[in-house]
C-alpha cells in the first residue's frame, strides 16, 4: 500500500508554481502576523519578533498536517486528499493552463482563436468552476466557516463529520460562478505582477469594508449579493474577475448589498466559453490595486515572485474600499453576451428558454406540436 498523504496542501503546489520567477524555486512570502508568544520554563511568556517577509517554496507552503485526514476505528484515511481533491486539482490545473492563454476577444473567432491542444473549452470551463468552488471551501478559513454554520444549528463537528459536511456543501458556489460575467485581465504591460494569498478565491464587495461584520474571519461578502465579485489570479500575469451581470452593467454601491436576481445554489444552468472576455491590459497602479485587495482579504499570508509586489500600498496608498470597484469594472461590458437569451429545442419538440440569470421557461413537446397543427 502507498504511504498516507498527511501533509495536505490547501493551495495546490501547481497553482503556487505559476507565481514563481523564471528559474526560481522559492517565493517571497509576506506574513501579516509574524510575531508569536512562547511560554518559558518558569511559566512567564516571551514575545518573539520575526520578519514580515521570508522565502518559502511551494512544496512546504500553505499546507497543514491531517487537514483532510479522517479516522475510522483508529485507522487513518487520506481518500479525500487523493481521490477527491486530487481529481479536482488535476482538472483545475488543465483548465487554468488553458485560460492563462485565452486569446484577446476584441476580434474573437472561436474557430481559430482558441488553442485546441488543451482540449474542449466547455469542459475546462466546467472544471475551473468546480475547482474554484472546491478551493474556496477547502482552506482552513472555509472549514472554520463550516464549523460555525454547523455550531449555529447545534451540531459540533469533529474531523470526520466536518469532512462529510464539506462534501455536502461542495458546489454551493457553482451556479453563481457559472452565471457570472467572466473577464481575464492581464499584467503583461505592468511593472508589478499579481500576487496570491492563503485564500486564493477572494470575494470582494464595494459596500463591505474589511473591518465590517461580513468581512471578519472567517466570513466573506455573500456570493448572492449583486455587488460581490470573485477575484482569482490565474498566475502572476493574469487574473480572473467574475461579476454578477447586474453589477457589471450598473456598478452602483447603493445596490451592492441587494440580492442578485434569481440568486440560488445547486441548480442547473447553461454556460458557454464565448462569454469569457479578455481585452484589458492593466497598468502598474491598477495591478497594485488588485494586489492591495488580495492582501487586505488574505487571512495571514500573501506570496509573489518579488518582494516589491507584496507592498502595493507603496503605490496606491490606502484607497477607499469602495473605489477599488472601479478597477475591477469593465467599461466595455455593453451586454456582449453569447448566452443572454438561449432557446434549446429537444428531440421530443420540447422548447426551453433561458436568460442570463438562469430563469427558464419550459414548453412541453405536445403543446408545441399542437400549436403547429400536428398530432398531440
Amino acid at each position: 500500500m502507498s504511504p498516507l498523504t498527511r501533509n495536505n496542501h490547501f493551495v495546490p503546489v501547481w497553482y503556487q508554481q505559476g507565481f514563481l520567477a523564471p528559474g526560481e524555486g522559492e517565493l517571497f512570502v509576506y506574513d501579516k502576523t509574524p510575531d508569536y508568544t512562547i511560554n518559558l520554563a518558569n511559566g512567564s511568556p516571551k514575545h518573539v519578533k520575526r520578519r514580515h517577509v521570508s522565502r518559502k517554496g511551494p512544496y512546504k507552503f500553505l499546507r497543514l498536517t491531517d487537514l483532510y485526514t479522517t479516522q475510522f476505528f483508529g485507522v487513518l484515511n487520506d481518500e479525500i486528499e487523493r481521490k477527491l481533491f486530487g481529481a479536482i486539482d488535476d482538472r483545475g490545473a488543465n483548465a487554468v493552463a488553458m485560460f492563462k492563454e485565452w486569446p484577446n476577444t476584441d476580434n474573437f473567432d472561436f474557430h481559430h482563436s482558441i488553442d485546441r491542444r488543451h482540449g474542449n473549452p466547455n469542459e475546462h470551463l466546467i472544471a475551473l468552476i468546480d475547482y474554484l468552488d472546491a478551493q474556496k471551501i477547502r482552506t482552513p478559513k472555509g472549514l472554520r466557516l463550516l464549523k460555525i454554520i454547523a455550531a449555529k444549528t447545534g451540531f459540533i463537528a469533529d474531523q470526520n463529520s466536518l469532512m462529510h459536511l464539506m462534501q455536502q456543501w461542495r458546489r454551493f458556489f457553482c451556479t453563481m460562478l457559472a452565471e457570472g460575467f467572466w473577464e481575464i485581465v492581464s499584467a503583461s504591460k505592468s511593472g508589478h505582477k499579481f500576487i496570491y494569498s492563503d485564500d486564493p478565491v477572494t470575494l470582494y464587495n464595494c459596500d463591505h469594508y474589511p473591518n465590517s461584520q461580513m468581512c471578519r474571519y472567517p466570513y466573506d461578502p455573500h456570493i448572492f449579493e449583486r455587488g460581490t465579485r470573485v477575484i482569482f489570479p490565474l498566475d502572476s500575469e493574469c487574473c480572473l474577475v467574475v461579476s454578477h451581470f447586474e453589477h457589471a452593467n450598473d456598478p452602483k454601491r447603493s445596490r451592492a448589498r441587494q440580492q442578485r436576481r434569481n440568486a440560488r445554489a445547486y441548480d442547473q444552468t447553461l454556460l458557454t466559453y464565448l462569454d469569457v472576455h479578455r481585452t484589458r491590459e492593466l497598468n502598474t497602479r491598477e495591478v497594485a490595486t488588485v494586489n492591495y485587495l488580495i492582501k487586505k482579504r488574505a487571512v495571514r499570508y500573501v506570496a509573489a515572485a518579488s518582494p516589491e509586489w507584496l507592498s502595493p500600498e507603496r503605490i496606491v496608498g490606502e484607497p477607499r474600499w469602495s473605489e477599488i470597484d472601479a478597477t475591477l469594472h469593465y467599461d466595455g461590458f455593453a451586454r456582449k453576451l453569447a448566452s443572454g437569451e438561449t432557446i434549446t429545442k429537444y428531440v421530443d419538440d420540447s422548447v426551453e428558454f433561458y436568460n442570463e440569470f438562469g430563469e427558464r421557461q419550459f414548453v412541453p413537446g405536445w403543446f408545441v406540436r399542437r400549436k403547429k397543427g400536428g398530432k398531440t
